[in-house]
């Protein structure tokens, strides 16, 4: 799922989870995927779904979605 939206689907800013991203604490998986009209260039994996939620799990805002925790 693009980095992105997850962010915003579980409540997080997505610039909270760039600077994640960018500081290595959260893998992101790089290439170009075509999402209805959109290119997205950056998703999580199952991998990256699990260390986002063990980041911000705990987190003020923290929105869980039918497949939390995300192991």
């Amino acid at each position: 799922m693009a980095w992105r939206t997850f962010a915003e689907l579980h409540g997080l800013a997505p610039s909270t989870v760039k600077r994640a991203i960018d500081g290595g604490r959260l893998t992101m998986v790089e290439g170009e995927w075509k999402v209805g009209r959109v290119m997205v260039r950056g998703v999580l994996d199952q991998q990256g779904q699990a260390q986002f939620y063990g980041l911000y799990h705990a987190a003020t805002g923290f929105k869980m979605c039918p497949q939390c925790p995300h192991a």
